[in-house]
């Protein structure tokens, strides 16, 4: 009887050290899981506002389409569309992270979507964050990006468009 107390000690330390390992892997994976959600969330709400962006690019391309300056007014109707003016110069590292389709030849503006505008987009659940910003090229209206002006870390990188998200996250 005397020998067996001290094997009873022994399994019980081994069985608390081997608890406690598990429980830092569970933990640990369990935080890498959150924040792969929280970033997976963070590009659905992007695709959606790049899908609701594509629709309001085509009406406006249908509104311009015979016109003898199609840029000039097409921009005027985007800065109705956003309820806002051009704020291409206000973004500095973002630009680096856009698609690069988007950006070519320089021709494009960008808006910073206020929540009456997500709201319309049909987008109300996101329409509290207040840093999205899409992205349309003049030249083609169909080249359209979307920026998070916050960032989204990933993968021990800040990524700002939703073009740079997609080629880090593998989508």
């Amino acid at each position: 009887m005397k020998n067996n107390k001290g094997i009873t000690l022994l399994l019980l330390t081994v069985t608390i050290i081997v608890i406690i390992i598990i429980m830092g892997i569970t933990f640990t994976e369990g935080d890498k899981l959150v924040k792969e959600a929280k970033v997976e969330e963070y590009i659905t709400n992007m695709i959606s506002i790049k899908a609701k962006a594509k629709v309001y690019a085509e009406e406006i391309n249908a509104m311009v389409w015979n016109d003898s300056n199609p840029n000039e007014r097409r921009t005027t109707l985007y800065s109705e569309k956003y309820e806002g003016g051009d704020i291409k110069n206000t973004l500095n590292t973002q630009v680096n992270d856009l698609d690069p389709d988007v950006t070519s030849g320089g021709s494009y503006v960008a808006y910073l979507l206020p929540s009456t505008v997500l709201t319309n987009m049909g987008l109300s659940k996101i329409s509290e964050d207040h840093n999205y910003v899409v992205v349309c090229s003049l030249d083609d209206y169909t080249k359209i990006d979307i920026i998070y002006k916050e960032g989204i870390k990933y993968n021990k990188k800040t990524c700002y468009s939703l073009f740079k998200l997609q080629k880090e996250f593998g989508e």
